[in-house]
């Protein structure tokens, strides 16, 4: 990944898998919604640059979820986790409706917006530190398979 990173000139790939191999990395994310993720203490106001509403949702949940547990209100952090695996649901389905449909050669006529590219989201999860949250919604995911 570093490799194909360094090539494609892809600094926030590249700096992931600098932090997957444990290898110092100063640069700072050039996406808004991983830059976050840099901050010690990310207030709601550095979420504002972060435009992808699922990384944002994910990005809430990890802010709630990261406040001391005095400060934390346990029925928001639940209420941030839902939002997240709710979007994330949604998310995963239309992602299979479209691999579903280039295996039928693209029978069904979907929106554009439904065609899958590399997301922020999955940027974050494969972050070390986004470990939790990444079983989780693939947890959530994998329960929803089964209902």
């Amino acid at each position: 990944l570093e490799r194909w990173a360094q090539g494609m000139k892809f600094k926030d790939l590249e700096k992931i898998a600098h932090k997957n191999l444990k290898k110092e990395n100063r640069q700072k994310f050039e996406d808004p919604c991983l830059a976050t993720l840099d901050l010690p203490h990310p207030k709601s106001s550095d979420l504002k640059q972060c435009l992808d509403p699922l990384s944002l949702s994910l990005l809430e949940w990890k802010m709630i979820d990261s406040r001391d547990s005095a400060d934390a209100d346990a029925n928001a952090k639940e209420a941030a986790r839902r939002k997240f695996l709710r979007q994330y649901l949604l998310f995963r389905t239309d992602k299979k409706i479209v691999e579903t449909n280039q295996l039928f050669s693209g029978v069904w006529d979907l929106s554009k917006n439904l065609v899958h590219h590399p997301l922020t989201l999955e940027m974050m999860f494969a972050l070390p530190e986004m470990n939790k949250y990444r079983q989780a919604a693939h947890q959530a995911f994998q329960q929803a398979l089964q209902d």
